[in-house]
């Protein structure tokens, strides 16, 4: 109707929590970094009193879901207890926790509640006596990013949210470790890699953290676990995470940390074992079979190349005469590496030693590269929207000035296991699907991943994986066409 329920007044600093109480009389409860409580009745709601209970700021306020009570947690540790119907202080918890408290839940028949801490803990409470029942801890060797920062108590389950992402589920049962941890990417989607032996699938992000997730039933992920104690996400990388690779030894990754970073596929514990320096800020990563060790990554001042964890040679920028933009390996014997100058440089390899064979010429700057299953064939992307597709033999151009259907620049290329077809994505968020074979042969997927493809990835002949800005990774049925 537009008619005005009440006006919310009295606090002088920013409001953190708010909470309704859900039984007559009607009541609202606010907490605020003003380190005070405000309790409101209606409708129409206006200011019924306030209460100074705490000594920092009131992060949580909950009602109970029968009305009879409310609950304030803060970050002075302490838990205080309200009548519902009043509002008055009815009873109170000193040092609840031996950190700040920043959530509070109660269970459905009110009978209980449970409040998390930046301690690490997660604790229950007896709603009537105010007796600690029990204690959840999270981790057996907590971390800065297992603080504990809210709760939930549905009908089902007991939930837990750790300062780095994790979703725990907690069980009464085994309160000395969650039942179950939930992990998964929370930003942009950069990086991904698939590993047909163990059926894994293996996918960055921007904020350096990498997942391992099955390809087989439940597609449940495991954070990879970097080298560095103090990081609250436990990312695998300081920063964004620029190209991941299966090889023989494991799973190689690179990093806006300036790092390439080494792991073992059947780790059960999910770390990097080791990490080198890189020469510049890696722009891409490549590797040509998952039977070899080799990789060949792509920085702003240098091509390198690595054999196991060691760096078998590399080129300057000012060996090379261009600034690399990205990269594809061929069975050990030829690269392609992608330019700012507009082009495709083509080197042969001998016992890591590189040898120009020739250039490709494009209308922008490139941006993917990817060789066919069989090598006979070179993807380019660029800049410019534009895909192409060369002969490795006679370096001919088998497509050219055909693939122009995306809006924007190409941001990855993947051909299916069989070679048949070549997938694109871009940042105007399509994917197409061309037929080697039938250059004037697509498919399209529109509207994809909002803010753009980042990466993509074949699971298998007719099944195609994609990672977007939007943070999601889609699996894609495609089907056969001519």
């Amino acid at each position: 109707t537009g008619n005005t329920a009440g006006e919310m007044v009295g606090h002088n600093k920013r409001v953190l929590s708010v909470s309704y109480k859900p039984t007559r009389p009607f009541r609202i409860l606010t907490g605020s970094e003003d380190f005070r409580t405000i309790v409101y009745a209606g409708p129409p709601f206006k200011l019924d009193h306030s209460m100074n209970s705490h000594t920092n700021f009131v992060n949580c306020v909950r009602y109970s879901p029968d009305g009879n009570r409310a609950v304030s947690v803060s970050t002075d540790k302490k838990i205080q207890v309200y009548d519902g119907k009043t509002g008055e202080p009815t009873g109170e918890i000193p040092n609840a926790h031996a950190g700040g408290i920043y959530s509070v839940s109660f269970s459905p028949d009110s009978a209980y509640f449970i409040t998390a801490s930046a301690d690490k803990t997660v604790k229950l409470w007896n709603a009537e006596s105010l007796a600690l029942e029990q204690t959840f801890t999270i981790s057996a060797a907590p971390q800065i990013g297992d603080a504990q920062v809210a709760v939930l108590w549905t009908k089902h389950a007991i939930l837990s949210f750790s300062l780095n992402g994790n979703i725990n589920v907690l069980n009464r049962a085994t309160p000395e470790a969650p039942e179950r941890i939930i992990q998964s990417q929370q930003v942009s989607v950069t990086a991904l890699a698939v590993d047909r032996v163990t059926q894994s699938l293996f996918t960055g992000s921007y904020d350096g953290v990498v997942c391992k997730r099955p390809l087989v039933g439940a597609p449940e992920a495991l954070r990879v676990r970097g080298t560095d104690k103090a990081s609250i996400s436990g990312a695998a990388h300081g920063n964004k995470v620029t190209g991941l690779v299966v090889v023989a030894g494991g799973l190689v990754s690179v990093g806006w940390d300036d790092k390439i970073r080494f792991s073992t596929i059947d780790d059960n514990t999910a770390a990097y074992h080791t990490d080198l320096d890189l020469v510049g800020q890696p722009v891409g990563l490549a590797s040509c079979t998952a039977t070899t060790d080799l990789v060949l990554v792509m920085t702003n001042q240098e091509v390198a190349l690595f054999r196991g964890t060691s760096k078998v040679s590399s080129l300057s920028v000012a060996e090379l005469g261009f600034t690399p933009t990205c990269g594809a390996l061929l069975n050990e014997t030829q690269v392609a590496i992608g330019g700012a100058d507009f082009k495709t440089h083509i080197y042969a390899l001998n016992d890591g030693a590189f040898t120009a064979v020739t250039t490709i010429v494009t209308r922008s700057a490139v941006s993917a590269l990817a060789y066919s299953p069989a090598g006979d064939a070179l993807a380019i992307g660029d800049d410019g929207r534009q895909v192409e597709l060369y002969d490795t033999t006679t370096w001919e151009a088998r497509v050219k000035g055909k693939w122009v259907f995306h809006t924007s620049k190409i941001t990855s290329l993947a051909w299916s296991p069989e070679g048949r077809y070549l997938a694109s994505g871009s940042l105007d968020e399509n994917i197409y699907l061309w037929n080697a074979a039938n250059p004037a042969s697509k498919l399209q997927l529109p509207f994809t991943h909002n803010g753009g493809v980042s990466a993509l990835e074949w699971l298998a002949e007719g099944k195609l994986i994609s990672g977007g800005n939007d943070g999601a990774v889609v699996t894609w049925n495609v089907p056969a066409f001519e």
